[in-house]
């Protein structure tokens, strides 16, 4: 299974028009006694930042190899979605309310 490129790494390529990423890797995290498979992408993020020395981006996820990492992602997905919609709305109010 390593270096083998998930579907979605191919699907986030097609749909968001990134890069392939340059390397993968598969880790096994042992979660409170049961032992769950997550794979790491590398993407080439530019130049090497002098101050930090960051060059690439990773995406690291559960392996889609079980419902229950399946269930593990859709629970992430619906969090960073409707937590990004409450804090913009949350900034609206607050705006509103100091502007009055």
């Amino acid at each position: 299974m390593c270096g083998e490129l998930e579907c979605w790494s191919l699907l986030s390529s097609f749909i968001d028009r990134y890069e392939l990423p340059f390397d993968r890797h598969d880790w096994i995290v042992n979660r409170c006694g049961k032992c769950v498979r997550y794979v790491i992408d590398y993407y080439d993020g530019g130049a090497v930042d002098p101050n930090s020395y960051q060059f690439a981006i990773l995406d690291v996820r559960p392996a889609m190899d079980s419902w229950s990492a399946c269930w593990d992602r859709m629970k992430v997905w619906w969090i960073r979605n409707t937590s990004s919609f409450r804090n913009s709305d949350t900034t609206q109010d607050s705006a509103q309310t100091s502007g009055s």
